[in-house]
């Protein structure tokens, strides 16, 4: 809640209390945004020696913490960046800002998951906004739109005419 008094919250920033890491990186992101910037530049410092297994590890799991995930899109790597967007956990409005910025094989791993982009056709928009796309991945997006959006609405609108004509003939 930031109401612990600035030993602890300093203690906690350089990693020095007695937690798990699973509780303690997430305490850490979270306090890398303290008012204080003192404690907020430590536990900077402390997050920048996080191993990148420990990274993978902690976003990998099920349910990840959000803060921790967002200081992972914005801090770390492609490999972690690739796990995030791998994990079906993660929220869809993560995958959406990464689908606007995001380059190369960290696209694909986004076209590759159809379910998510039907789910949350913003994620689509947004990938065909991406200055990065490839030729191949904007082949795939109209493949995937004409696939999914536009043969479907020429099904509906053929359904709809025959229930018409039926109706007419009635």
């Amino acid at each position: 809640s930031g109401s612990a008094p600035r030993n602890i919250k300093e203690f906690a920033a350089q990693g020095m209390l007695p937690l798990s890491v699973e509780d303690l990186i997430p305490l850490q992101v979270q306090l890398s945004g303290d008012s204080d910037e003192g404690i907020a530049s430590l536990a900077k410092s402390s997050l920048q020696k996080v191993a990148q297994e420990t990274w993978m590890r902690l976003v990998e799991r099920k349910d990840p913490d959000h803060a921790l995930i967002e200081y992972c899109v914005k801090s770390t790597t492609h490999p972690v960046k690739e796990k995030i967007l791998l994990n079906n956990t993660i929220p869809d409005v993560i995958v959406r800002s990464m689908a606007a910025t995001e380059s190369g094989p960290l696209l694909d791993i986004i076209l590759n998951n159809q379910v998510r982009l039907l789910r949350d056709q913003e994620i689509l928009l947004n990938l065909e906004t991406n200055p990065y796309l490839n030729y191949d991945q904007k082949r795939r997006i109209e493949e995937f739109k004409t696939e999914f959006f536009y043969k479907k609405q020429i099904e509906a609108h053929e359904e709809f005419q025959e229930k018409e004509e039926v109706v007419e003939e009635e």
